[in-house]
């Protein structure tokens, strides 16, 4: 295959990557965390400071926050406040090609015989491409890991930690990274310098070591397994055996051929993904950097151009699906709108509909931005999202001061608010019902 046909065969590829990006922001629209990001940078960009105290709840106002995103926020606000949520769309259009692109170009995988491959990667990236602050954290992550595997001067990829952990907190993968080249150096002659400036990067920050802290804590929190976010279509499905397939793939590759380096990365991605499900992107990327192309015999090159093809073939025909996929509003938009008209307040919500209510100002009972750390009622309210806790007790000993509540219709709360005495459904649109209380 000559060099032009390769290069025909990556911007190929690249376009695809682009249309599932495109695709996949429009399916996860502005549901659940993207308001809350964009709130707060409009918040931001109004009183011209980064808000460190919980100012959007009613249930925990100026609680200590760490607001360790707020970089991205501000920037997503800002895009907001000139072109709406389309333009937020475009920026994750945008970051996700530099990702691609950056991976597409180093890459060791043959085009077309792995081009079914990159299409499982964008499918398994793409399922995160939304509104939210991870993108740029996979984005930094890449660039790190392209920059070591070129050889790169690693003080100079230290710096990568103050826009990485300005706009999310895991900036703490950078450690781990450092920390495996150090192993397979062991030059602490020159090593002490990306050490010294990494850690200090971490302070160069509003929230100093605040967003450190929180992201740790996060990640080792009992209620890990109840947030939402865990339980979404993103983290189930087909996603998790598309990372471990990455996983089986690069560890046969490294195990024979691969050097030390390659091994720990597999390894160190592998087990972040273990631990935790929202880790799976970063090993996929890191995957994708160590693969490299076995020897192919000439039937085996044939086999695989035949995979390629009938995968692309089958992408080719739901293209324009993912072309015309309009920017998906929160099924709870009309509810809140219902809330907003009627001026509601104290309103036990949803976790997952506090970032619309915020848009809508109103105040949600609490949203996620880490307020819930070492509080006993959010252990409490998100145990009765899931059926481990219940309402009736959760509204007299935790929140007895709820005047509202908003769920989904086919919810295990819903079916017990049809049992408490003194509330009654004053809206329903056939998938989320408003009660209000009219005794005490």
């Amino acid at each position: 295959m000559s060099i032009r046909q390769k290069q025909w065969g990556k911007l190929i590829l690249f376009g695809a990557g682009l249309v599932i990006a495109w695709g996949f922001a429009g399916i996860g629209g502005w549901a659940y965390d993207p308001g809350w990001h964009v709130h707060n940078g409009l918040w931001m960009l109004r009183h011209h400071a980064i808000l460190h105290r919980d100012g959007f709840t009613w249930k925990a106002p100026d609680t200590p926050w760490a607001n360790a995103e707020w970089g991205f926020d501000l920037l997503a606000g800002w895009i907001y406040s000139l072109f709406g949520w389309a333009g937020d769309r475009w920026l994750v259009v945008v970051v996700y090609g530099c990702l691609f692109g950056l991976i597409l170009w180093h890459s060791r995988l043959k085009i077309p015989e792995f081009g079914w491959l990159w299409l499982c990667f964008f499918f398994a990236a793409g399922s995160a491409a939304v509104v939210r602050p991870q993108i740029f954290s996979y984005l930094f992550f890449a660039i790190a890991l392209v920059g070591i595997l070129r050889g790169r001067n690693l003080s100079l990829l230290s710096l990568l930690v103050i826009p990485w952990n300005n706009t999310h907190a895991s900036a703490i993968l950078w450690l781990g990274l450092l920390g495996i080249e150090t192993l397979i150096q062991r030059d602490w002659r020159t090593l002490w310098k990306p050490w010294f400036i990494s850690l200090g990067g971490f302070f160069v920050s509003p929230t100093s070591l605040g967003s450190l802290v929180a992201f740790t804590k996060m990640q080792g929190n009992r209620l890990s397994l109840l947030i939402p976010e865990y339980r979404s279509p993103n983290f189930h499905g087909a996603l998790p055996w598309i990372v471990i397939g990455f996983a089986l793939i690069a560890g046969y590759q490294v195990i024979k051929r691969g050097d030390l380096r390659s091994k720990l990365w597999v390894f160190f991605g592998t087990a972040a993904f273990l631990f935790s499900r929202r880790l799976g992107i970063y090993s996929a990327i890191i995957d994708m950097l160590v693969i490299e192309c076995p020897p192919l015999t000439p039937a085996l090159k044939k086999v695989m151009a035949l995979v390629t093809v009938g995968v692309f073939s089958v992408f080719l025909m739901t293209t324009p699906i993912w072309i015309t996929q309009p920017f998906a509003r929160p099924v709870e938009y009309q509810a809140v709108q219902y809330l907003k008209s009627v001026h509601a307040v104290r309103v036990l919500n949803q976790y997952e509909y506090g970032s619309t209510m915020e848009m809508a100002g109103l105040k949600p009972i609490c949203d996620g931005r880490d307020i819930w750390l070492g509080q006993s009622w959010y252990d409490h309210y998100f145990e009765t999202l899931v059926g481990q806790y219940p309402l009736r007790r959760l509204l007299r000993v935790d929140i007895p001061n709820a005047k509202y509540m908003v769920f989904p219709n086919h919810s295990i709360v819903a079916d017990q608010i049809w049992l408490l005495p003194g509330w009654h459904q004053v809206y329903d649109d056939g998938k989320v019902s408003c009660w209000t209380k009219t005794t005490n």
